[in-house]
C-alpha cells in the first residue's frame, strides 16, 4: 500500500459537524405529502436524519483498518520502523476502538428509532433525535484522542522511504566516503551531495536496469557504529536488515576514518547475513599500486566490476 494514500483523519468535532450537516440536508429533502400529519412528517424527517448521521460517521470510521497498514501483512522493514515510533499494541487498540464506534452508534440509532415511532407529538420526535445526537456525540468524543493519535501515525508513515519490492542493493559505509556519489554514478539518481558528514536526511533511492532486470539501490546514511542511532540511521539499519539482497560496502582511503575503523564497520554488517561486495571510492585519487594492494586485501571492485557482481547475485539471490 502507499502510505501517501491514507486520507487525513478528521477530529471528533469535525466528524460530528459533517454528520450533522448530512443529517440536516437529508431531513430537509423530505417533503410533505397531502396525507402527512405533522407527526407523520416529523417521524419521516427524523428517521432519515438519524440514518444519515449514522452512515456519515460509519463511512469515515469503518474503513480505517483498510486505509491504515495491516500489521499482520506489513513488510518487516515498515513494521519495525512503526514499532520504533509507536506502540503496536496501542496502534491496534486505537484502530479497533475507532472501527467499532459505528456499531455502538447503530445500537443508539435502533433504540431511538423505536422512540420516534412511539412518539405522540412532533416535539417528542425531536426530543428523541436530540437524545440520539447527544449520545452519538459522546461516542465520537470518546475516540477523539484516538483520531488525533492515528493522524500522528498517518503523518509519520508519509515520511517513511518508499521502497519497492525489487531486488535491492544497499550501499553502506562511513559518512562522506562516496556512497551517494556511487549511487548517482550507477543510477543517475538526483540525490544531493554535501562535503561533510551526516548530511543525508533520508534513504536516497535509485533504480537501474541491469541486463533486463530492474534493480533498486538504497544509499544508506553514514553511521559511526554508535549504540544509539538517530531516526535516519535506524532506517538504514532496518533497510540493511530486512530489505537488502546484497550490500555494497564503500571503503575510502582518502578520508579521516582509520582503515581499521572501516574494517570494523564492515565486520558489523555480517550480523545481517547478506552478501557483501567491497568497493573502493575515489579511485582516481589513489595510486595504482595502492588500489592493486586494496583489491588483493579486500577484493575491492571498480564500478564496471561492481555491476557484473550485482548481476551475478540477481540471478542467484531471491527477491523480496
Amino acid at each position: 500500500m502507499s502510505f501517501e494514500d491514507i486520507p487525513h483523519l478528521p477530529t471528533a468535532q469535525q466528524v460530528m459537524q459533517s454528520a450533522l450537516t448530512r443529517g440536516r440536508k437529508k431531513a430537509s429533502s423530505i417533503t410533505k405529502r397531502k396525507t402527512d400529519t405533522p407527526l407523520t412528517l416529523a417521524r419521516k424527517k427524523e428517521r432519515e436524519r438519524i440514518i444519515a448521521i449514522y452512515h456519515d460517521i460509519a463511512d469515515r470510521l469503518k474503513s480505517l483498518p483498510k486505509q491504515f497498514p495491516d500489521l499482520d501483512t506489513l513488510n518487516e522493514f515498515y513494521r519495525e520502523l512503526l514499532a520504533n515510533d509507536f506502540s503496536l499494541d496501542e496502534y491496534r487498540q486505537r484502530l479497533s476502538r475507532a472501527q467499532n464506534t459505528p456499531r455502538a452508534i447503530a445500537a443508539i440509532r435502533d433504540s431511538v428509532r423505536g422512540k420516534i415511532e412511539a412518539a405522540q407529538s412532533p416535539q417528542e420526535v425531536k426530543q428523541a433525535t436530540k437524545h440520539f445526537i447527544g449520545r452519538t456525540s459522546g461516542a465520537v468524543e470518546r475516540i477523539g484522542d484516538d483520531l488525533v493519535w492515528l493522524e500522528d501515525v498517518r503523518r509519520k508513515l508519509r515520511t517513511y522511504p518508499k521502497l519497492k519490492e525489487l531486488f535491492t542493493v544497499c550501499i553502506a559505509g562511513f559518512p562522506n566516503v562516496g556512497k551517494t556519489t556511487l549511487l548517482k554514478a550507477l543510477t543517475g539518481a538526483s540525490a544531493e551531495i554535501n562535503e561533510y558528514a551526516f548530511t543525508t536526511k533520508s534513504l536516497n533511492l535509485g533504480y537501474k536496469q541491469i541486463k533486463g532486470r530492474k534493480i533498486q539501490f538504497v544509499d544508506t546514511p553514514g553511521t559511526l557504529n554508535r549504540e544509539h542511532m538517530n531516526e535516519i540511521e535506524m532506517q538504514a539499519h532496518l533497510a540493511l536488515k530486512y530489505v537488502a539482497d546484497v550490500i555494497v560496502y564503500v571503503y575510502d582511503y582518502t578520508e579521516s576514518y582509520a582503515l581499521s575503523d572501516q574494517h570494523a564497520l564492515r565486520a558489523a554488517l555480517d550480523e545481517h547475513g547478506k552478501p557483501v561486495i567491497h568497493y573502493l571510492s575515489k579511485q582516481d585519487l589513489i595510486p595504482d599500486e595502492e588500489f592493486a594492494r586494496f583489491k588483493e586485501e579486500v577484493g575491492g571492485l571498480t564500478q564496471e566490476e561492481l555491476l557484473d557482481a550485482i548481476h551475478a547475485f540477481v540471478r542467484t539471490t531471491r527477491t523480496l
